[in-house]
């Protein structure tokens, strides 16, 4: 659950973000050492073979050897190049960035990605791009996904694992936002965008097709093609000390919006999401991140809302130890604590507990008999604008899940 933004960072920032990446950590307790040492083996090979590109790519650029093949990987400003993407929803690709191609600080990247049973992704972004001079920012999506195999197990907060199912949904999205900055932490967005959902019978063979235990009557949005238009505005605070590894201060999104399909008028909705992040300095680098937040959506009274556009628990931004679409509704809430502590340089270890739950109504329905918790740790790998790679573990009632991403 995360609020649209035009991602602009000030100058202050960035160099900030620069002095946080390349600091020296300090050395950790005994207890963080047994932890993280099972980490640490898996991630070594992976460091490694980071070293030994890093190293390859600066012997070829000293003495001029493949300099063609480097320039078309990334240029020697750093102002195009191509990296390599992995994420579980879409699996691995690549993607083509440009920076500062039409403003300064502006971004275009092309992505695509394809991963297990024809999972797909293909995407064209603008970032940062002004208007009016510098009065706003504004930024564009461009978007096709395929999902052969999402998975479905009901709604409400009490579903079973035995009665999962999967269903296929194809979605073109369009996105345009438009958004204005007031000094270095408040930011405002006016998001519009049209999305064309397509839902079909599942195309994983190990489990029953959503579209074999349910009709359109029963789940609202199955085996239906619809054109949803939104309309969204967001506001955003960054009291951070420093946007990349931050270790005080706190941000916090409000996002309101409506939904209505645009080719009929069998669904609308408004979608309410709020979220709070503290950051809380211990010593010698260690770091606690509480969160807090929630989504809330309400048909208008003669509209539903397709099954697929309910707020979810069982994503790495919700709770991390469940099975993604493990638990959907029209409303949710959920909060997780985060140590944080240093391994080498640029990587670091943290431990969590998320806790979360959906219902029709939050307010009305909150039974903390139906709070889901789950545990787990994983490791993050920096670079100075941000997360390189992430691998998280998490531990709960659907057993072991591993969320790995490469950006």
């Amino acid at each position: 659950m995360k609020a649209q933004s035009s991602d602009v960072e000030s100058d202050e920032e960035a160099a900030d973000s620069t002095r946080a990446s390349s600091e020296k950590r300090p050395s950790r307790e005994l207890w963080e050492r047994v932890l993280s040492f099972p980490g640490e083996v898996v991630y070594f090979p992976f460091w490694l073979g980071l070293t030994a590109a890093g190293g390859a790519i600066a012997l070829n650029e000293e003495y001029d050897i493949d300099r063609k093949v480097i320039d078309f990987l990334t240029s020697e400003d750093g102002r195009l190049g191509v990296l390599p993407v992995f994420e579980p929803r879409s699996g691995a690709g690549a993607q083509f960035f440009a920076r500062d191609y039409l403003n300064e600080r502006s971004k275009f990247t092309a992505t695509a990605s394809a991963g297990l049973r024809a999972r797909q992704l293909y995407e064209l972004r603008f970032k940062r791009v002004d208007l009016f001079g510098s009065l706003l920012t504004s930024a564009y999506l461009v978007q096709y996904r395929s999902q052969p195999d999402e998975r479905f197990f009901g709604i409400g907060p009490t579903t079973s694992t035995d009665n999962e199912s999967n269903f296929k949904h194809e979605s073109i999205t369009g996105r345009i936002l438009l958004g204005k900055r007031f000094g270095e932490r408040f930011q405002t967005d006016l998001v519009l965008g049209l999305r064309h959902n397509i839902v079909a019978g599942g195309e994983d063979d190990r489990k029953p097709s959503t579209t074999e235990l349910f009709t359109e009557s029963s789940l609202p949005g199955l085996e239906k093609e619809n054109l949803m238009g939104e309309v969204q505005v967001a506001f955003q605070y960054d009291g951070r000390n420093r946007p990349v590894r931050p270790s005080s201060g706190f941000e916090t999104s409000l996002v309101g919006g409506v939904r209505s399909q645009m080719n009929n008028d069998l669904f609308g909705f408004t979608v309410v999401e709020v979220d709070l992040k503290t950051y809380l300095h211990i010593h010698r680098a260690r770091i606690l991140r509480f969160r807090l937040a929630g989504q809330f959506a309400d048909p208008f009274d003669d509209r539903e809302i397709p099954f697929y556009e309910l707020s979810e628990l069982g994503r790495t931004e919700t709770i991390r130890g469940l099975t993604r679409g493990r638990f959907r509704d029209r409303d949710m809430i959920l909060g997780s604590v985060e140590y944080r502590y240093p391994i080498w340089r640029v990587l670091d270890a943290h431990l969590f507990v998320d806790a979360g739950q959906v219902a029709g109504s939050i307010f009305d329905d909150f039974k903390t008999g139906d709070l889901e918790f789950t545990f787990g740790g994983g490791f993050r790998m920096w670079k100075r604008s941000g997360i390189l790679a992430a691998l998280q573990l998490g531990f709960g009632d659907d057993g072991v899940r591993v969320h790995f991403t490469l950006n």
